[in-house]
């Protein structure tokens, strides 16, 4: 009991780090964090240091309630008599106890939802942003990738065009068209993207190639096939290559939208 005790304190007194970090991170991972264990777990004391101190300086003295640290270094003793005596007074204030921890709790889950929103909202992570170094996502370059989430407000893409080069039997065909959605293994890895107005073509029907055709052989609608549904799903574990184009619509002299890149990358 000894061991197990403050072991189990110290645990509860630094969950709140743990949850504030994982909650304010956006990562790609779905189930597992692969960043260095030293890093997690100076960051989640760190927080947890912060929380605590917030809690204990201005939300108990709001309340008009007082914390007790003796008690706290009591129980991460190793005297079994002084364990008694914490566990006891505890006891008598078991109410305040619980929800001193559940108000940290909750609150470490919705504080940093809502920082992570605002970061993104104002766009504060944007590579160019001047307080990027503090904010960025540096564990999600597929996001930025993927969103154009470091593009400026005015200059924000109207669409993001994906063309993917998949080998089918043998032979390199390129898929193009409108970047739906995207979605992430457990390992953080990509996974698969969904496409919208699908088109097709072999590579060899390049532009200027010997099997690209005759006239009209450099127009899109020349080259490629349309591919018929709603979505089409591209494993990305089956790409060659990937390139994102970035679109932005402009009115036109008679008045339609075209489309015009302004960005590209691979």
């Amino acid at each position: 009991m000894n061991i197990a005790l403050p072991a189990l304190v110290v645990f509860a007194c630094l969950l709140p780090g743990f949850i504030f970090r994982s909650r304010l991170k956006r990562v790609e991972s779905i189930s597992l964090d692969y960043s260095p264990f030293g890093r997690v777990a100076t960051e989640a004391i760190i927080w947890a240091a912060l929380l605590h101190l917030f809690w204990i300086v201005v939300v108990c003295r709001l309340a008009g309630k007082t914390v007790d640290l003796g008690v706290l270094l009591e129980l991460l003793s190793s005297n079994l008599t002084l364990h008694g005596e914490a566990l006891k007074t505890i006891s008598r204030q078991i109410h305040q106890v619980a929800l001193y921890f559940a108000s940290l709790y909750v609150a470490s889950f919705a504080i940093p939802s809502v920082i992570r929103y605002l970061i993104t909202r104002f766009r504060a992570d944007r590579q160019e942003s001047l307080f990027s170094f503090l904010f960025r996502f540096n564990d999600a370059p597929w996001y930025y990738l993927l969103t154009g989430a470091d593009f400026k407000d005015d200059e924000q893409p109207d669409m993001i065009v994906a063309s993917a080069v998949v080998s089918i039997a043998g032979e390199a065909i390129l898929f193009k068209g409108v970047l739906d959605s995207f979605y992430f293994k457990s390992d953080g890895s990509l996974d698969r993207l969904i496409l919208g107005q699908t088109m097709r073509r072999p590579l060899s029907r390049d532009k200027g190639s010997a099997d690209a055709g005759g006239q009209g052989a450099n127009d899109d609608e020349s080259r490629f096939y349309p591919v018929e549904g709603d979505s089409f799903v591209i494993q990305y574990d089956q790409v060659l290559t990937l390139n994102i184009q970035y679109i932005k619509l402009t009115p036109a002299e008679a008045g339609i939208p075209l489309p015009i890149p302004v960005e590209s990358a691979i």
